[in-house]
């Protein structure tokens, strides 16, 4: 595994420790869609990605495969225990990771891979796997969101 792909399943430890802090129960499918939403609003925010793994596109939404297939074969199906801390979240990360945990950490993973399914970076990658060689691009939330304010703001300026 790269150092680059370590990033990930480094963040994702993290996450794992501060869903049990906040006692959300957290499976590997769970992770990998909050880690998406986790994605997107880092990028939205700050212009960057969380972290350089791309998602992949599956018929059960957006999959991180690097973190669902490091955890999975551990029998990491729900994680109970701690893991042993491998990074300390920035505070930009942390902000993000508990804004996303406290807004869907009481969602089940089915109901996540509904949310992220129906995100609309998500649909555009879907109809657009072939070309994007079925992964989702980190640039793609930003110049979605961008070109979808564009859109609303040139609407809104035409109606006056």
């Amino acid at each position: 595994m790269s150092e680059e792909r370590k990033w990930a399943i480094h963040i994702a430890n993290a996450i794992i420790n501060r869903a049990i802090d906040k006692k959300i129960n957290l499976g590997t499918s769970k992770l990998v869609k909050l880690m998406y939403l986790m994605q997107k609003e880092h990028i939205l925010k700050f212009g960057i990605p969380m972290f350089d793994d791309e998602f992949n596109i599956t018929n059960t939404g957006p999959m991180l495969k690097e973190v669902y297939n490091y955890y999975l074969p551990q029998g990491f199906i729900e994680f109970k225990d701690k893991i042993p801390p491998t990074i300390v979240l920035l505070d930009a990360h942390a902000e993000i990771v508990d804004q996303i945990l406290d807004e869907y950490g009481d969602k089940k993973a089915y109901e996540l891979v509904e949310i992220t399914s129906n995100d609309e970076v998500y649909k555009y990658a879907l109809e657009n796997q072939e070309i994007l060689n079925y992964k989702i691009p980190n640039n793609l939330f930003w110049k979605l969101n961008h070109n979808y304010k564009r859109l609303i703001n040139s609407s809104i300026c035409t109606k006056s």
